[in-house]
This record gives C-alpha cells, sequence and structure tokens, in this order.
C-alpha cells in the first residue's frame, strides 16, 4: 500500500544538491534518485506535495555532518532491492553522494532567511522544486 496525503512529519523546509549550488529545482538525476528513494519506502511518489515534504523531511532529518554517509547508505541499499537501478544509483553516488550535507545546510541557511527574496517567496520557490524542466 503507498502512503498518500500527510505523512503526520511536520517539515516546511525544501532543498537539494542544486540548492546548495544556487538553483532552486534539482537536476533531473537529483529528482530521479528521491522519487526512486521515496518510492522504495512505499510513499506514492505522484502526489507531488507529499513527495516535497518527505523530501524536506529526510534530507534534514539527520545532523549535517552525518547526511552523506546516510544517504551513501541509503542509495547503496536501494541498488541492492532495486537491482534494475544499480547502474543509475551507482553514478548517482559517484557524482552526487557527497553533495548532501551542503544541500541540506544551504537549505538551512534559506530557511533562516526572510521568506521573501528577490520578489520571490519561499512558498514560490518550494512549489517548483519538483516541477518538470
Amino acid at each position: 500500500m503507498r502512503r498518500s496525503g500527510s505523512s503526520g512529519r511536520s517539515c516546511s523546509r525544501t532543498g537539494s544538491s542544486d540548492i546548495a549550488r544556487g538553483a532552486t529545482t534539482p537536476a533531473p538525476a537529483e529528482r530521479r534518485f528521491w522519487l526512486l528513494f521515496l518510492y522504495g519506502r512505499d510513499y506514492n511518489v505522484k502526489d507531488i506535495t507529499l513527495v516535497v515534504n518527505e523530501f524536506q523531511a529526510y534530507l534534514l532529518q539527520q545532523p549535517l555532518a552525518e547526511a552523506d554517509a546516510y544517504f551513501g547508505r541509503q542509495i547503496r541499499q536501494l541498488a541492492r532491492s532495486y537491482p534494475a537501478y544499480a547502474p543509475f544509483l551507482g553514478m548517482f553516488e559517484e557524482r552526487y553522494g557527497g553533495s548532501f550535507a551542503a544541500a541540506a545546510a544551504r537549505l538551512e541557511k534559506l530557511l533562516e532567511a526572510p521568506l521573501s527574496q528577490g520578489g520571490e517567496s519561499f512558498y514560490t520557490v518550494r512549489a517548483r522544486i519538483f516541477e518538470a524542466r
């Protein structure tokens, strides 16, 4: 049974390693990883609000110093659970595996800033996180 709607967790945070580099939309490989990551945890990945909320919560649920190691373990577990995705996940870990702590740090800084910067609200940015490019 796929999880849908509220997971019971509350988090108003959003981010990706692209945000750590100053952008507001994840790279296609990052988006694909997050969808696979959440699918592997039985989330309804067609519910974009749920995806964004859980993406936020998972990104920031552990200390920054442990984020890269945590997600490295998750990537390797996904590869074992979904062997067909192992090549993608291997590439993803090599390219993005060390970016989670930086993304979370950038996100924390973003969230500490006023909600409106440059005429755009945090909620507008959040809504774009998983829009198709």
